[in-house]
């Protein structure tokens, strides 16, 4: 059986997102991160639904105020509480497999990185 994963320029049910929390990845420079990540997610919520992960009830909480202020459709917006190390998930959050067939068979859960 040939087994692939999607590349990332392919039709998507959602696009996955990790609601910043990590100040090393932007050292001294953190303060504006959030509402960089609404802008970036108020666009995308106007194309497609955006999965969301965050850390969480607290982060979900600030995160969903954020939003709300940035004038985010919310209701495109679905909140996953997981533990992440990065924004990144291509390499910590769920992956997508399909079969040669093009039928999902798997969606590998969160991994906590190092």
């Amino acid at each position: 059986m040939t087994l692939r994963m999607p590349g990332e320029w392919e039709k998507q049910e959602a696009i996955w997102l990790a609601w910043p929390h990590n100040k090393e990845d932007w050292p001294d420079k953190f303060e504006p991160i959030p509402w960089v990540y609404a802008e970036i997610i108020r666009y995308l919520a106007q194309v497609e639904r955006v999965r969301l992960v965050v850390k969480n009830a607290r982060e979900q909480k600030q995160a969903r105020n954020i939003l709300k202020r940035a004038g985010v459709l919310l209701s495109k917006v679905d909140f996953i509480i997981a533990p992440t190390d990065r924004v990144w998930l291509r390499d910590s959050g769920p992956t997508i497999i399909y079969d040669g067939k093009k039928t999902r068979i798997a969606r590998l859960a969160f991994q906590r990185l190092g």
